[in-house]
């Protein structure tokens, strides 16, 4: 397995980490009972969306840049 894969995996663990982190903090939480597609499902989504981003950058600087 590749280090990129190894980055990717981390990345999944760390964003559901610190999800869940912020889901405990604010309160946040739905159930499918609402609808398939609803607001907070969109929520939730976006805030995947911004933990990921920003962790897949850091993990890619720290972890692939050492093997250079």
């Amino acid at each position: 397995m590749s280090k990129k894969n190894y980055v990717n995996i981390l990345t999944v663990i760390l964003t559901f980490i610190i999800a869940h982190i912020i889901y405990n903090l604010t309160g946040f939480h739905y159930n499918f009972s609402e609808g398939i597609l609803n607001l907070k499902l969109l929520i939730d989504l976006g805030l995947w969306l911004l933990i990921y981003v920003p962790v897949n950058m850091i993990l890619d600087k720290i972890l692939l840049s050492k093997g250079k």
